[in-house]
């Protein structure tokens, strides 16, 4: 059990690197769909970039659908 949740921390991590990474060489490669909860979202993680309380990604997969693929800060 404790293997198994090791194993997907470790996935989860690696997956937001690859995130990060893709973010800092290619920023035009956001994807940031046009509901209202997703701008929202969006507008949040801006403002707390803005104000130096926030930096990293966020990835959000739905039905095998990217919503929201978005790099903020460093």
């Amino acid at each position: 059990m404790k293997k198994n949740l090791l194993l997907q921390a470790s996935m989860m991590c690696l997956l937001l690197c690859q995130c990060i990474a893709q973010q800092i060489s290619n920023p035009q490669n956001s994807t940031v769909s046009a509901n209202d909860t997703c701008q929202a979202i969006d507008h949040y993680l801006q403002q707390l970039v803005t104000e130096k309380k926030f930096s990293g990604a966020l990835l959000i997969i739905k039905n095998d659908k990217k919503l929201f693929s978005k790099g903020y800060g460093w």
